[in-house]
């Protein structure tokens, strides 16, 4: 097979379909989002992902989507401080309510792990001087990233919880292994 020219350009639908490819894997998609027939996706995006061009334009855009150490580490920081001060705000009746639209809550919504929501609608029969009466109930449960365990992972990378010696020296466990009799290399004899 003859290498490809050292810089190889793409086309517009190479370039595309190595982006739409970095997304979820899937060469038969990534063909049909870059404008591909129908027809042809299926073994278009065979094809391309051999190409040796568009393999190293992928593994490109694979490094520009990897984290490295320093956003691992901020992103688990960001966690094992996380508050829900950020979505929340008290109204004048002293209610907390979750305030999601916020811009300070627009940039911390990457700590949230989950959110339930329940709704509860009640409707009042009317009586004979008084009209129907609707009241709505909403509760809201958010549950942020687990920040005992950012800080947990955040120590172990430190060397934090290591068992240390009087001088301050790691101890290295002790780990012996038992290999049972019938595994033991014999000798012939047995």
């Amino acid at each position: 097979m003859p290498k490809p020219k050292k810089g190889k350009t793409l086309t517009d639908k190479e370039e595309a379909f190595c982006k739409e490819y970095v997304i979820d894997w899937n060469a038969t998609r990534a063909a049909l989002a870059a404008g591909y027939s129908k027809k042809t996706a299926y073994h278009t995006g065979y094809e391309n992902i051999k190409k040796p061009h568009i393999q190293a334009r992928i593994r490109e855009l694979e490094k520009a989507k990897a984290m490295n150490r320093e956003e691992v580490m901020a992103r688990l920081a960001d966690q094992a401080r996380a508050s829900h001060a950020h979505f929340i705000r008290i109204t004048p009746d002293g209610f907390i309510e979750f305030d999601f639209s916020d811009p300070e809550a627009l940039k911390h919504l990457h700590l949230i792990k989950k959110i339930k929501t329940k709704r509860q609608r009640q409707i009042i029969p009317e009586k004979k001087d008084k009209a129907s009466e609707i009241w709505e109930h909403e509760w809201v449960e958010v549950e942020l990233h687990d920040p005992q365990r950012a800080l947990e992972l955040i120590g172990k990378h430190h060397s934090l919880f290591v068992d240390r010696d009087e001088e301050g020296k790691p101890i290295q466990p002790i780990v012996n292994f038992y290999i049972p009799k019938n595994d033991r290399e014999t000798d012939g004899s047995s």
